[in-house]
Protein backbone atom coordinates (compact mmCIF):
# COMPACT_ATOMS: atom_id res chain seq x y z
CA UNK A 1 0.00 0.00 0.00
CA UNK A 2 1.32 3.35 -0.95
CA UNK A 3 0.55 5.77 1.92
CA UNK A 4 1.31 9.73 2.08
CA UNK A 5 2.79 10.69 5.46
CA UNK A 6 2.22 14.47 5.78
CA UNK A 7 3.13 16.21 9.42
CA UNK A 8 5.72 19.04 9.81
CA UNK A 9 7.07 17.33 13.05
CA UNK A 10 10.37 15.74 10.99
CA UNK A 11 10.73 13.38 13.98
CA UNK A 12 7.14 12.20 13.81
CA UNK A 13 7.92 11.27 10.11
CA UNK A 14 11.12 9.30 10.77
CA UNK A 15 9.62 7.28 13.66
CA UNK A 16 6.07 6.45 12.04
CA UNK A 17 7.92 6.39 8.41
CA UNK A 18 10.51 3.69 9.78
CA UNK A 19 7.16 1.70 10.98
CA UNK A 20 5.62 1.74 8.24
CA UNK A 21 8.21 0.44 5.49
CA UNK A 22 9.04 -2.33 7.80
CA UNK A 23 5.46 -3.25 7.77
CA UNK A 24 6.05 -3.10 4.01
CA UNK A 25 4.63 0.04 2.58
CA UNK A 26 5.58 2.33 0.21
CA UNK A 27 6.16 5.63 1.84
CA UNK A 28 5.84 9.40 0.83
CA UNK A 29 6.50 12.06 3.25
CA UNK A 30 5.07 15.61 3.06
CA UNK A 31 5.49 18.50 6.04
CA UNK A 32 3.12 21.04 3.89
CA UNK A 33 0.19 21.53 1.64
CA UNK A 34 1.55 22.17 -0.88
CA UNK A 35 4.22 19.13 -1.03
CA UNK A 36 1.27 16.98 -0.44
CA UNK A 37 -0.65 17.97 -3.32
CA UNK A 38 2.17 17.70 -5.73
CA UNK A 39 3.36 13.81 -4.74
CA UNK A 40 -0.39 13.26 -4.83
CA UNK A 41 -0.51 14.81 -8.36
CA UNK A 42 1.78 12.43 -9.66
CA UNK A 43 1.83 9.24 -7.09
CA UNK A 44 -1.43 6.68 -6.76
CA UNK A 45 -2.03 7.47 -2.59
CA UNK A 46 -3.85 4.28 -1.49
CA UNK A 47 -4.09 6.24 2.29
CA UNK A 48 -2.99 9.46 3.58
CA UNK A 49 -2.09 10.03 7.32
CA UNK A 50 -2.05 13.77 8.12
CA UNK A 51 -1.49 15.46 11.11
CA UNK A 52 -4.25 17.71 11.93
CA UNK A 53 -2.07 21.22 12.59
CA UNK A 54 0.08 21.56 10.51
CA UNK A 55 2.68 24.78 10.04
CA UNK A 56 0.28 27.34 8.50
CA UNK A 57 -2.67 24.93 7.74
CA UNK A 58 -4.62 21.85 8.65
CA UNK A 59 -4.64 18.26 7.53
CA UNK A 60 -8.21 19.21 6.29
CA UNK A 61 -6.83 21.43 4.03
CA UNK A 62 -4.68 18.69 2.46
CA UNK A 63 -7.75 16.15 2.51
CA UNK A 64 -9.81 19.21 -0.01
CA UNK A 65 -6.40 20.17 -2.16
CA UNK A 66 -5.95 16.46 -2.76
CA UNK A 67 -9.60 15.19 -3.49
CA UNK A 68 -9.71 18.28 -5.85
CA UNK A 69 -7.92 16.65 -8.24
CA UNK A 70 -8.80 14.51 -10.83
CA UNK A 71 -8.71 11.03 -9.83
CA UNK A 72 -8.11 11.70 -6.10
CA UNK A 73 -11.93 12.13 -5.60
CA UNK A 74 -12.14 9.01 -3.37
CA UNK A 75 -8.40 8.94 -1.45
CA UNK A 76 -8.73 7.27 1.88
CA UNK A 77 -7.71 9.30 4.82
CA UNK A 78 -7.06 9.21 8.57
CA UNK A 79 -6.09 11.82 10.55
CA UNK A 80 -3.26 12.02 13.82
CA UNK A 81 -4.07 14.18 16.08
CA UNK A 82 -3.00 15.14 20.07
CA UNK A 83 -6.89 16.00 20.36
CA UNK A 84 -8.35 12.67 19.36
CA UNK A 85 -10.60 13.06 22.29
CA UNK A 86 -11.90 16.38 21.19
CA UNK A 87 -11.84 16.22 17.15
CA UNK A 88 -12.38 12.59 16.91
CA UNK A 89 -16.27 13.12 15.46
CA UNK A 90 -15.86 16.00 13.72
CA UNK A 91 -12.82 14.25 11.90
CA UNK A 92 -14.85 10.75 11.33
CA UNK A 93 -17.72 13.63 9.92
CA UNK A 94 -14.99 14.81 7.33
CA UNK A 95 -15.00 11.12 5.63
CA UNK A 96 -11.92 10.09 7.78
CA UNK A 97 -11.23 6.23 7.84
CA UNK A 98 -9.82 6.92 11.30
CA UNK A 99 -8.41 8.91 13.86
CA UNK A 100 -4.91 7.67 15.56
CA UNK A 101 -4.06 9.52 18.89
CA UNK A 102 -0.77 11.17 19.10
CA UNK A 103 1.07 10.61 20.71
CA UNK A 104 1.11 6.74 19.35
CA UNK A 105 2.24 4.09 20.08
CA UNK A 106 4.71 3.24 17.51
CA UNK A 107 4.07 -0.94 18.16
CA UNK A 108 0.58 -0.09 17.30
CA UNK A 109 0.75 1.91 14.27
CA UNK A 110 1.16 -0.58 11.60
CA UNK A 111 -1.44 -2.75 13.01
CA UNK A 112 -3.96 0.18 12.97
CA UNK A 113 -2.90 1.66 9.48
CA UNK A 114 -3.23 -2.13 8.62
CA UNK A 115 -7.39 -1.75 9.83
CA UNK A 116 -7.94 1.41 8.40
CA UNK A 117 -6.83 -0.48 5.01
CA UNK A 118 -9.44 -3.33 5.50
CA UNK A 119 -12.52 -0.90 6.17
Amino acid sequence: MTILLVDDDPLIRLAAGYVLVAAGHALLEAEDVATAVALARTTRIDLMLLDVVLDGADGRDVVAAVRALPGCEKTRFAFLTGRADAEREALLQLGAAGVIAKPFDLASLASQVEQLALQ
